[in-house]
């Protein structure tokens, strides 16, 4: 049944009914007892969402590099006979420009597929049978390439989401035809996946060997420059608090951006890093509005992981945990108190309007680290 509904999935992409049934019938199958049902799960899933990435990002990148160059020969022939040909190429060019645009588009509506898989109740399912699809591939000469060449798809994704055009041009034979990309969807299958890839422990070994050397075999996999996700961090903040409809959804993102930051840790520059624990330290102390108590705890990971990254040992790490968690709890406790004592002792109302929930949550977490 799930051979024959990825089937159909595959030969409508764009259904949207189709989409959230197979997303909803067979992702969960994950949690099958059976071997077999799992090992075709790991086939389906690289049918019907890792190969259609990896085929989205090189077409995305052929069409960025535009058609070939060079004339056409010309044979002697008389003009009705040239007019003709001329006639024949343009009518050959036009047609694999449209047949390109199509299978652009079958291979763009795997963003819409992941968004919706992108939810809360669904993300497990995903990060699960990634962690099968990495297992599986273990020991295989390809897995590492692949891997690699699916981080850079996930990179270029994550990276269109945030662009200020969602309009992309791809050519075939000479031939151009615009594909308008959903960033909204992009941006949250990409890193939907992205966190999912990562939270495998089996990913996590092949995509991030210890040490910088590559002598495992091809050698990281994400790019020792992860500017790109601190970008997007910094993107996904500046939305944070907006339009009703979309910030539920800005909401999970922002918390996969700094899950990933978190586990990607390592791999940003000292200088980078510690700069961006002070950011997210001082948005913490004053409580900012724009980060919910959910994307408050998500934060204070990432900057424990970011110390613990830096530092030369595991207790210099701790030292700077525990002064940077002090000051995080005494803005948080003064927050409290304000509520608690009220205008008869202090004046005025102390805290923002909205700042007891989030100083609460605060504390709980820092006093449960």
């Amino acid at each position: 049944a799930m051979a024959s509904l990825s089937s159909l999935l595959l030969a409508d992409p764009g259904n949207a009914l189709l989409q959230s049934t197979w997303v909803n019938a067979v992702l969960p199958l994950v949690a099958d007892p059976e071997q077999s049902i799992l090992n075709r799960l790991v086939d389906l899933v690289h049918e019907v969402i890792l190969d259609r990435i990896i085929s989205w990002h090189r077409q995305r990148k052929e069409g960025a590099a535009g058609p070939a160059s060079g004339k056409p020969q010309r044979s002697r022939r008389g003009a009705a006979e040239e007019e003709e040909g001329v006639e024949e190429e343009g009518k050959r060019v036009e047609d694999a420009a449209r047949a390109h645009a199509a299978l652009r588009a079958s291979t763009s509506t795997v963003w819409e597929l992941l968004s919706i898989v992108a939810s809360r109740d669904l993300n497990k399912c995903l990060q699960n049978a990634i962690g099968l699809v990495v297992q599986s591939q273990n020991g295989q000469a390809s897995a590492h390439r692949r891997l690699k060449e699916l981080m850079e798809a996930l990179q270029t994704a994550a990276l269109a989401s945030i662009d200020s055009s969602s309009t992309t041009t791809t050519t075939a034979g000479g031939g151009a035809v615009a594909v308008v990309e959903d960033s909204t969807a992009l941006r949250r299958g990409a890193w939907a996946l992205l966190e999912a890839i990562l939270a495998s422990d089996r990913a996590a070994s092949a995509l991030l060997p210890s040490g910088n050397s590559s002598s495992s075999g091809g050698g990281k996999v994400l790019p020792s420059d992860p500017a790109f996700v601190i970008a997007c961090w910094r993107r996904a903040f500046e939305g944070l608090g907006g339009e009703e409809e979309e910030a539920e959804a800005l909401e999970e993102d922002a918390r996969k951006i700094l899950r990933v930051l978190g586990r990607i840790a390592p791999d940003v520059p000292a200088e980078v890093g510690m700069g961006l624990a002070e950011e997210l330290l001082g948005y913490l102390s004053e409580l900012h509005p724009k980060l919910s108590p959910e994307n408050c705890g998500a934060a204070l990971e990432t900057i424990s992981a970011l110390c613990l990254a830096k530092s030369q040992t595991s207790e210099e790490g701790a030292v700077i945990i525990r002064k940077a968690a002090g000051e995080v709890l005494v803005a948080c406790e003064k927050v409290l108190r304000g509520f608690v004592v009220g205008p008869e002792k202090g004046g005025k109302e102390g805290g923002r309007e909205g700042g007891r929930e989030e100083g609460r949550h605060i504390t709980a977490e820092v006093r449960g680290r």
